[in-house]
This record gives structure tokens, sequence and C-alpha cells, in this order.
């Protein structure tokens, strides 16, 4: 369990460096030219492929453990992993446009709030319902997407949608751990740790190295919360 842990985090580590740089190039390329939009295109479906093949990797060195032939199969993630991007992606949308809906309306949400039920503070219901937008785009729906292409690597395009493993992505403890895992690994060490130094720290080599290393401490922590993820995603 740890091998493969440890395994999937590095594997994990290295697909998102990857499209890191990729993303730098595509911010720092300009598109001022024809050949250069072309080179910005090449750049965003790089970056879609290096994510297919890290994600369906990790999904498959779970699965069919940790081996170069198991991993040559994450290839078919580049087609499989299609139908579950172009979901979240629209469910994404979808619930953004509800929240600048709610947003844009606040006042008058409130007021009807005010008037009809005399509740005059409704400031915790706006902010709970942007947490649980939040949680529905960022953790909830990339989770099903993830279980989904996990099914999909097991039995290709046939069934398309197999009912029994989103029925099953969408336990409320399945749900509950990915969370959990999300919050602790992932989220909370870039929230508290991202811009946290320690104090007295001299202006040499040391400053920069602390720097490095926190920074190192919260990929690592991330990628390894992503490879649990991966892991109880494609768990039947």
């Amino acid at each position: 369990m740890m091998r493969a842990w440890a395994l999937a985090t590095v594997w994990i580590l290295g697909g998102s460096a990857v499209g890191a740089a990729l993303f730098w190039l595509l911010l720092n390329t300009p598109e001022s030219t024809v050949f250069m939009l072309a080179g910005t295109l090449l750049l965003a479906l790089a970056i879609y492929v290096v994510a297919a093949v890290t994600w369906s990797g990790a999904l498959l060195g779970w699965a069919r453990g940790w081996s170069a032939a198991a991993l040559r199969g994450a290839w078919l993630g580049i087609g499989l992993a299609l139908p579950p991007l172009i979901a979240i992606a629209a469910v994404w949308w979808v619930v953004s446009a509800a929240q600048r809906w709610i947003l844009i309306r606040q006042g008058e949400i409130s007021a009807w709030f005010i008037a009809t039920l005399d509740w005059g503070n409704v400031t915790p219901l706006f902010a709970a319902i942007e947490y649980a937008g939040d949680w529905f785009k960022l953790i909830a729906v990339p989770f099903i997407g993830l279980t989904w292409l996990a099914s999909m690597l097991r039995s290709g395009f046939t069934p398309l949608i197999d009912r029994a493993s989103l029925a099953h992505a969408t336990r409320p403890l399945r749900l509950l751990t990915a969370t959990a895992i999300v919050i602790l690994l992932v989220w909370a060490p870039s929230h508290y740790a991202l811009y946290w130094m320690p104090a007295g720290l001299p202006p040499t080599w040391v400053e920069p190295a602390v720097a490095a290393a926190k920074l190192a401490a919260i990929a690592i922590l991330g990628a390894a919360g992503l490879g649990l993820v991966a892991k109880l995603a494609g768990h039947r």
C-alpha cells in the first residue's frame, strides 16, 4: 500500500510538473501571428494530453499495479477522458452561472427573506450556498468524473456511462472521504502554508531555501492527496 501510494505520488508530481511547465509556456506565448496562435492551440492540446495520461496512469496504477505494462494503457485516457471532461466543464459553467446570478441578486433575495421570514441576517445562507457550490465544482463533480474515467478504462466506451460505478461514486461516505482527503492534503497546506514564512530568517540563501522546501512539501502533500483520491475513485 505504501509503495503504491509513493509511486502514485511521484507519478502525479511528474505529470503536474510537466503540465505546469506547458501552462507557463501557454501564458507566455503571444498570439500576434497565425503561427503563434497555432502554437497556443498545440500547447493547450498538450496540457490536456498530459492531464489525461497522468490521471489515467494513476487510476491504472492502483487497479493493475505500478508496472510499465499497466502504465502503457494510460494513453487510452487521451480519448476516454473527453466525455468526463466535457461533463465537468458543463456542470462547472452551470454552477458558476448560478453563483453569479445569486451574487447579483443578493440584495433582492435578502429583502425577500427579511420581508417574508423576518430573517434579518441572511449572510450565513449566502456563505453556505457559495461553499456548497465551490465544493460541488471542485470536489464532487471532478471525483465523479474521475470515477467515470476509471470505469471506461476498465470497459471502454461500452457502456458509455456505467450507472453502478457512478452510483458508487456518489455514496455520501465516499464523497465525504474524498472531501476530507482534498481538504487535509491539498487545500489546507496550500491555503495556510503558501504565504507563511518563519520569522527572523536571514536575507541570504536561507530564505529562498526555506521557501523552496516549503513549496516542495506543499507539492508532495498535494500529489499524495490526489493519489489517494485516484485510488478511491478507481476502487469498486
